[in-house]
């Protein structure tokens, strides 16, 4: 009951600390926000509510480390992130070990770079959109909530562990498409819970440890796929 809510000494909540609701008057106000990228293209604004937005035309930068981001200092008051139409591509360690909730990716991004959101341990579910070609290095590594993630037909290329040690991961689907998807290795290794996975109709390889300490009882594996290391 609310009444006994409201009496109780702690409250449990998925939120940060001062998290404003959506229907708050300053749910909108920007409460920081800046320029960057090599000719300062790209803008990042970040909301009461805790949405962060990337905005402009162009390519999200590398960074060395997450602690080298515009937005490292604001980090815990981020709930969702949210690249908008016009980027392509977003930088290595950009939201590295963060505790992100929600990622959206607009259809302009062709590449996701090197463990942009490697232990991101509040993140559940990641569609990758239509457009989207490249997802590097670690990307999605060691996210220990991640349950499902999508990826689309205009795929090209995952790299090494891209999605490893995602211990609650149950489903992965590749949508069908005409490109040969190269994958790197160790690519599933160290998901336990894993069971329903469609990979792509054409593969490069079954790489090495690609399911390395997996639990999967079913593979069924496409004509599509070229060779099994």
């Amino acid at each position: 009951m609310k009444s006994e809510v409201e009496k109780a000494d702690h409250l449990i909540t998925r939120y940060p600390v001062g998290y404003v609701p959506p229907e708050d008057p300053s749910a909108n106000k920007e409460i920081a926000g800046g320029s960057f990228g090599t000719n300062n293209e790209l803008k990042w604004s970040l909301n009461g509510a805790g949405y962060l937005k990337i905005s402009g035309n162009g390519n999200c930068p590398d960074f060395d480390s997450f602690s080298e981001t515009p937005w490292s200092s604001h980090i815990d008051n981020v709930t969702s992130v949210i690249f908008e139409s016009g980027v392509t591509s977003i930088g290595s360690n950009s939201f590295n070990g963060t505790n992100i909730y929600g990622l959206t990716i607009a259809g302009t991004v062709k590449t996701i770079g090197d463990y942009a959101f490697k232990g991101c341990s509040m993140l559940s579910t990641v569609s990758i959109p239509e457009g989207t070609e490249i997802v590097g290095v670690d990307c999605f590594r060691g996210c220990k909530s991640l349950q499902t993630v999508t990826f689309p037909s205009t795929i090209k290329e995952i790299k090494e562990s891209a999605l490893m040690s995602n211990g609650a991961m149950t489903t992965v689907k590749f949508t069908p498409g005409d490109i040969t998807v190269t994958v790197g290795n160790y690519l599933f290794a160290q998901c336990y819970a894993l069971k329903d996975l469609t990979l792509p109709t054409l593969m490069d390889k079954i790489s090495e440890y690609m399911f390395f300490s997996s639990k999967m009882y079913y593979l069924f594996i496409p004509n599509g796929v070229q060779s099994i290391e």
